[in-house]
């Protein structure tokens, strides 16, 4: 497996869940983004595992008041859902 193997993807995303969830926002983000990137360039580009992590990246932006990227985000998993 390598930095770019959609298994990592899901492993950095867990991660970056712990993280915001202890309060280490930049830290989340840094792994985060790096990891959706992966996802969204090797997977389906309607499958909800995605629209969940973007659901968690929209959290981690409306708890660092980024509430313009926590919508963008918000309203693109919710295009994947619907």
């Amino acid at each position: 497996f390598g930095a770019t193997h959609s298994e990592v993807a899901t492993v950095q995303i867990n991660l970056a869940n712990c993280l915001h969830n202890r309060g280490r926002d930049k830290e989340a983000l840094n792994i985060l983004l790096p990891a959706l990137g992966v996802m969204e360039s090797s997977g389906n580009p309607n499958d909800p595992d995605l629209a969940i992590t973007l659901i968690g990246l929209a959290n981690i932006y409306s708890d660092t008041e980024e509430f313009g990227k926590a919508k963008s985000n918000l309203e693109r998993a919710r295009s994947i859902i619907e």
